[in-house]
């Protein structure tokens, strides 16, 4: 039984009860134990007579719904997300972030947009949060708000590659060349990536810089020339 023990409350400070497990490390009575004590349920079963047994316990809703959602049940990982939120007293961003994935693989954008933004407001300088969000509102469209979160996500981790990179390809696309090559030469090693190399050369071609450009795609050419004589054994 010993192995089947552990604390899982790492982002609340709830009083929870769990059941007793046989030697077979099943569970098999209802009878409370000290939070310290509380068991690891494993098991989608184990957190079902769990939740029977105490109904308004967030804890075992937000463990079961990462299963679900391991599982691509993804209907029923937002249900018990919600009675998380319902029920915990003390929130965590996993929880929220979780949900948004899960809502996200069911196209419901608004929905996971409005997860992560519940996550921004436990985590309010979480430059993953705000890139995330920025990606989201891309998603659907909002160029105005990608924008705004890209930039806070920036705010918050200057050096934060992913981010520019996101805003390099808006800039690009929305023609607004002299902020995307700006944007560019500032990441170490952006040409690295072939696509991003290619990207440098349109923009490039763009603001008339054609020395930067013909050296730019005679790399790429090179790059290629050399994958396609590479042997194989």
């Amino acid at each position: 039984v010993e192995n089947k023990k552990e604390i899982f409350l790492e982002n609340n400070n709830e009083k929870v009860e769990s059941q007793q497990l046989n030697e077979n490390n099943n569970i098999t009575t209802k009878e409370p134990i000290k939070a310290e004590d509380v068991i690891k349920l494993d098991t989608i079963e184990d957190l079902n007579i769990a939740i029977e047994n105490d109904k308004t316990n967030g804890i075992y809703y937000q463990k079961r719904a990462d299963m679900y959602l391991k599982q691509e049940k993804f209907d029923d990982a937002i249900k018990d997300y919600n009675l998380a939120i319902k029920y915990l007293e003390n929130k965590n961003v996993n929880l929220f972030i979780s949900k948004s994935k899960a809502c996200l693989k069911l196209n419901q954008d608004n929905d996971a947009i409005d997860a992560i933004s519940e996550a921004i407001k436990i985590d309010e300088t979480n430059a993953d949060l705000y890139y995330d969000r920025a990606m989201l509102y891309q998603k659907k469209g909002s160029d105005i708000e990608f924008l705004k979160n890209i930039n806070l996500a920036l705010d918050y981790e200057p050096e934060y590659q992913k981010a520019y990179v996101a805003r390099v390809h808006y800039y690009a696309n929305n023609s607004r060349f002299e902020e995307a090559y700006k944007d560019a030469m500032a990441i170490p090693d952006f040409t690295r990536d072939i696509d991003n190399k290619y990207l440098l050369a349109i923009i490039s071609f763009d603001l008339g810089k054609y020395s930067e450009t013909l050296s730019l795609l005679t790399d790429i050419y090179d790059i290629k020339q050399n994958e396609s004589n590479i042997d194989y054994y």
